[in-house]
């Protein structure tokens, strides 16, 4: 009895070796049009990529744009503020000049504070510039990072033509294989283009909570213009003995 289940088994054996090593190859033309699918998938998605980068670049661009124009407009408007501001401290100092002057007090050594006060406006106006220009930096910072973020993207994606290859020569796995790939490069054609959008969306939101920083940096400048002018007037009536009112 023990020997019909002993010779049962080596036959069930054998057999099953046999289907095994029996099993064909899958034909080159099943191999090839494997791999010509997966190939077309990979171009399929590396233009999805580039498209979805075009459009980031653009979006980019715009949104530092948008820096760059807010700080020019109120570089612009801060010529006319200033000159305003100034009007009031110019007529403060020229009345003590003539206080002066009908006192017969020599202003000669107080003379740098007429100075300062004629160059208020410019030093205010290039503090105010390189504060606007920091935030232009951050700006341009924000998308130096994103744009080498894409690039390991696309770099990561373009590996995809070397698993390609990896996947040849592997015997009764090769069309498995492209076919896991063509799978997955299927998914990334969706999937990867969307998250190029949500980060770059992510950065413009970021370059955009700099614009309101940018017009802060007029605010503070214009604002500093009075309160330093009135010091700068102070100092030169304490200078000259010019009694003020």
């Amino acid at each position: 009895m023990n020997m019909q289940i002993f010779a049962t088994f080596c036959i069930l054996f054998l057999a099953q070796a046999f289907i095994i090593h029996a099993k064909p190859e899958p034909a080159a033309a099943e191999i090839q049009d494997a791999t010509d699918i997966a190939e077309k998938l990979f171009v399929k998605l590396m233009a999805h990529i580039q498209e979805a980068i075009d459009e980031a670049s653009g979006t980019l661009k715009a949104a530092v744009q948008a820096v760059n124009e807010t700080a020019t407009k109120l570089e612009d408007k801060a010529h006319d503020a200033f000159d305003l501001a100034m009007k009031p401290l110019n007529a403060k100092l020229k009345g003590l000049l003539e206080e002066a002057e009908k006192l017969g007090l020599n202003t000669t050594d107080c003379e740098h504070y007429i100075d300062d006060l004629t160059n208020l406006p410019n030093n205010l106006s290039d503090e105010m510039v390189d504060c606007m220009t920091d935030q232009i930096y951050k700006a341009t910072g924000y998308v130096d990072d994103i744009l080498n973020h894409l690039q390991e993207i696309e770099d990561t994606m373009a590996n995809y033509t070397n698993k390609i290859h990896d996947c040849k020569g592997k015997i009764w796995m090769e069309v498995t294989c492209l076919a896991h790939l063509s799978a997955e490069m299927a998914k990334d054609t969706v999937d990867i283009p969307l998250k190029i959008a949500a980060d770059v969306g992510k950065t413009v939101l970021a370059i955009k909570t700099l614009i309101p920083k940018v017009g802060l940096c007029y605010t503070k400048s214009l604002a500093q213009l009075p309160i330093q002018g009135l010091e700068i007037v102070h100092k030169f009536a304490e200078c000259v003995g010019v009694p003020q009112n």
